[in-house]
């Protein structure tokens, strides 16, 4: 289980007619991830911030260095299989930090109450040293920074992985992309979360060690897929507190709904 790695993301914003497209042409270069099989994943993510949201302005206002405090779960999005949350029934408290173009992700699991506690600011055991480097590193940037819940942010996700030609290869296609800034303080997530992009969109993700590769890019030009720079949280955060304060490219023939997902 990797708990410390850095890579380059490229994001893209699509309707979704255009990402299964994309989809579709890339899984025949590219397998499913194991967990995302045919009806992929769930992820909840609770972002922790400061009370004057230090984390989302330093995204609005393009600070080269960065970072981001989240505790985040898995749930299949298929009845039928064994889930992400059996297989892995850990909860993943994540520092993601952006220096440049590069990002970084430290991680460490841990049951239920002890990740709650860790972000509260109380120190708990760890699985090993690396674990415990990293809780000490949460810690800090809680007791620091006076870190809070602050955001619930849900999609639902496939996942393709690369093969043994690309194997630092990893592309996502997120979809019912929503967010709620209630029920913070509770062990579970929110029962209602109001879309942050409209239904019809999905936020596609390339993530690589080094450089994304040729073919790959050649795809991407061809179902005119335009990079941009969105984070999840900060838009949830501007959605949530009506913050005229981001600009987002959405390709066109798509009506905008303020309709409300419900958490599955």
């Amino acid at each position: 289980m990797i708990t410390d790695f850095r890579r380059y993301e490229f994001k893209y914003i699509l309707h979704r007619s255009q990402a299964e497209a994309l989809r579709a042409e890339l899984q025949n270069h590219l397998p499913a991830d194991p967990h995302s099989g045919i009806s992929g994943y769930w992820i909840n993510s609770l972002y922790y911030d400061s009370e004057d949201l230090e984390f989302f302005w330093a995204k609005i206002d393009g600070l080269s260095f960065r970072r981001k405090l989240r505790l985040r779960s898995y749930e299949s999005a298929d009845p039928q299989a064994h889930s992400v949350k059996e297989s892995q029934p850990l909860l993943a408290v994540e520092i993601k930090q952006r220096l440049g173009q590069v990002v970084e992700k430290r991680r460490v699991f841990l049951n239920s109450p002890h990740a709650f506690q860790l972000c509260s600011g109380q120190k708990v055991p760890t699985p090993d040293a690396k674990g415990e480097s990293i809780a000490n590193e949460v810690l800090h940037l809680v007791q620091e920074k006076g870190l809070n819940p602050t955001c619930w942010v849900r999609y639902h996700r496939h996942a393709l992985v690369g093969t043994e030609e690309n194997p630092d290869l990893r592309i996502t296609f997120d979809t019912e992309l929503s967010c709620s800034t209630a029920s913070l303080n509770a062990n579970q997530i929110p029962h209602q979360t109001s879309y942050f992009l409209p239904a019809d969109y999905c936020i596609l993700e390339v993530k690589v060690t080094h450089t994304m590769p040729l073919w790959v890019q050649a795809i991407l030009q061809r179902h005119r897929c335009q990079l941009q720079g969105i984070s999840k949280y900060c838009t949830s955060i501007a959605q949530q507190k009506d913050l005229s304060v981001l600009e987002i490219s959405l390709p066109p023939n798509t009506q905008h709904s303020n309709s409300t997902a419900q958490a599955s």
